[in-house]
């Protein structure tokens, strides 16, 4: 399920993390995680300093993590395609620094694709480094098949919704975020959403086009024909032209932040104001959003979250721990500037429109 829409500026508080006592102590994360687990390899001084920012911030090391590295490689293996667009990257990089944060390092494996063989093998080079577990991202609808396969002696779970897989896995809620972006614009007095889909053949795609659609069915709303892009910016300026000669369209969701910048470039040609005469939402949280022309009303899923559940999946499954196996990321609505009301909606008392 979807959060409640966070505004842009709204703190959260958080528990300190690894990175946070790097940072103020001007140190490594490494070296916090050799200070956290007693290591002598640490100078006096500096791990003086350390354990004064780990006092002052409350910072506590993950008790199981450092249990299990005493017998372990400490190395957890991601297998991923190349990180195409934001959202991948920001999952990946979530990964990389949660397993930091654990004392892990990461080890990456690329591949083309996730066919049966090319993820094997990705998988048993990972072993072979001796890898303590394996995440795999596994963005396409073919992955499925695939995971199924697959055989590791180490635990394995992934980072994407896979519909057919029942394995575990670790996922952002797509259709409920979808959801949420669509209703946003309904709920401001549109009386449909026009979609822009992402590549065909990825989960992403398909799972918001469906959050999309069900919103609009359940409001019993007009459903249009969806338009699909290929996740980048061009895509996105390329079909928002085409929607964008179209006057009764008031509003767009577009599957991804580089495809709604696209959007927003097309209106900006065509002379249709955003948002006074077209709203645009995007997907990804994507931190340029805040800085394009209007800043993009947004889905945001925290991606460092994202991996930290990851990675305590993994070291669950390594302490033979009982654990959920299939765990949701929830997204939230960042509204900025690019979504307001119909122009139907504001029109003076008069009947003339009112001023923008």
């Amino acid at each position: 399920m979807a959060l409640p829409p966070e505004r842009t500026g709204t703190v959260r508080p958080e528990r300190p993390t690894l990175t946070d006592v790097a940072r103020l102590a001007g140190v490594s994360r490494q070296t916090v995680s050799r200070v956290a687990r007693g290591s002598s390899l640490v100078n006096a001084e500096t791990a003086r300093r350390v354990r004064g920012v780990i006092d002052t911030l409350g910072y506590q090391p993950n008790v199981l993590a450092r249990a299990l590295s005493a017998g372990s490689s400490q190395h957890i293996g991601v297998v991923t395609h190349a990180t195409f667009g934001e959202g991948p990257g920001a999952i990946l990089d979530g990964l990389e620094s949660a397993a930091a944060e654990f004392g892990y390092r990461a080890i990456v494996a690329h591949v083309a694709t996730l066919g049966r063989e090319e993820l094997q093998g990705a998988v048993d080079a990972l072993v072979r480094t001796g890898c303590d577990g394996i995440v795999v991202m596994a963005p396409w609808v073919s992955a499925a098949d695939s995971l199924d396969f697959v055989s590791s002696p180490v635990p394995l779970i992934t980072t994407s919704e896979v519909p057919g897989y029942e394995g575990p896995a670790v996922y952002l809620d797509s259709v409920a975020a979808a959801e949420q972006a669509t209703n946003h614009l309904l709920d401001l007095g549109h009386r449909t959403v026009h979609h822009i889909a992402g590549a065909d053949g990825w989960n992403a795609a398909r799972l918001r086009s469906e959050g999309w659609r069900r919103a609009l069915e359940r409001a019993q709303r007009p459903v249009p024909s969806a338009l699909t892009g290929d996740w980048s910016s061009a895509s996105g300026a390329r079909l928002g032209a085409e929607l964008a000669r179209d006057p009764d369209v008031t509003a767009i969701f577009a599957a991804n932040d580089m495809m709604a910048l696209g959007v927003l470039h097309a209106m900006w040609r065509a002379g249709r104001m955003v948002p006074a005469e077209v709203s645009v939402v995007g997907f990804d949280g994507s931190p340029s959003g805040e800085h394009f022309c209007p800043p993009l009303t947004t889905m945001r899923g925290d991606a460092h979250e994202h991996g930290r559940q990851a990675v305590q999946l993994i070291l669950a499954h390594l302490g033979q721990q009982e654990v959920q196996t299939r765990r949701l990321i929830e997204a939230r609505l960042v509204e900025r500037e690019s979504t307001a009301a119909p122009p139907s909606r504001r029109r003076s008392p008069g009947g003339g429109r009112a001023t923008r």
